[in-house]
């Protein structure tokens, strides 16, 4: 069997999802985990893909996900192979957040549904960079 590149056969598993077993290519869509949070705080949602995962794609609602850091809303995306945080959640953040990935032969995913409630309004005078620096330094810590 002619091997394709891993970028082509991840493409190609997203194109097969639920076709099973075709040209090689498997799937594993792990189970949608309800997540729901207040208004301002932060999430953690982690991939549980594979150590031998090559390729990972997140998205919100069918929608690629983006590192976004727009320090003047007080808000931080942090996009990681093994996980995204989002930080200071507010409304609009919620909705179907899924990680895709292809490891050697096989594509996965695992799927949040990230609901977001009305809750206390987060403190403006708050230093933000200090927390967003000790946040990202502790979770590269964690994936060393």
């Amino acid at each position: 069997m002619y091997a394709l590149p891993a970028a082509f056969a991840f493409l190609l598993g997203l194109l097969l999802v639920g076709v099973p077993h075709v040209l090689g290519v498997t799937d594993a869509v792990q189970g949608r985990q309800s997540v729901q949070i207040e208004v301002g705080e932060d999430v953690y949602l982690p991939c549980e893909a594979p150590s031998n995962a090559q390729i990972y794609i997140w998205e919100r609602d069918n929608r690629s996900v983006h590192a976004i850091n727009t320090f003047r809303e007080n808000r931080l995306y942090v996009l990681r192979v093994q996980g995204l945080l989002i930080l200071n959640s507010v409304q609009n953040d919620e909705g179907v957040y899924r990680c895709s990935y292809f490891a050697r032969g096989s594509f996965g995913a695992k799927e949040y549904d990230l609901r977001i409630v009305a809750g206390d309004e987060p403190d403006e005078n708050s230093e933000v960079s200090n927390y967003l620096h000790t946040v990202v330094r502790l979770i590269d810590q964690s994936f060393s």
